[in-house]
């Protein structure tokens, strides 16, 4: 005996269960990697200076997990940010040094200004300028 035309045969709940969960799983992933290739153009966009407190500024040489040069920025209200615009091998310790502890101002596009308020993200900056 078969079943009716258009009657749907029971599935177990937990198969249900997991079926929608690993949609969910799918859709959240996409959307990370969605987010992750397109912050740069958000980024780009509505850009806003963003007044900042630097307490101190320390040269990083390249390394294994880092393979850029750059300028790590420690602040007390915008959180760690990196400076890498044309900091170089030779120039490193001469642009951190250019960072006296003040009041800065950060041009931050869209996504940047979120990432901003989220604790473990390094937020890169590249213009900035020094408050009187």
């Amino acid at each position: 005996m078969g079943e009716p035309a258009g009657s749907r045969r029971a599935t177990p709940w937990y198969r249900r269960t997991l079926r929608v969960l690993g949609g969910v799983t799918v859709a959240v992933v996409l959307l990370g990697v969605l987010a992750v290739l397109t912050s740069p153009v958000v980024d780009a966009v509505d850009r806003e200076w963003v007044q900042c407190e630097v307490v101190a500024a320390s040269p990083q040489p390249a390394g294994t997990r880092y393979r850029m040069v750059r300028v790590q920025l420690e602040t007390t209200d915008c959180g760690d940010l990196t400076y890498r615009w044309q900091v170089t091998e030779d120039n490193v310790e001469e642009k951190a040094a250019g960072f006296p502890p003040g009041t800065y101002e950060f041009e931050l596009g869209a996504a940047s200004r979120v990432a901003l308020r989220i604790p473990q993200i390094n937020v890169n900056v590249r213009e900035y300028r020094q408050l009187e």
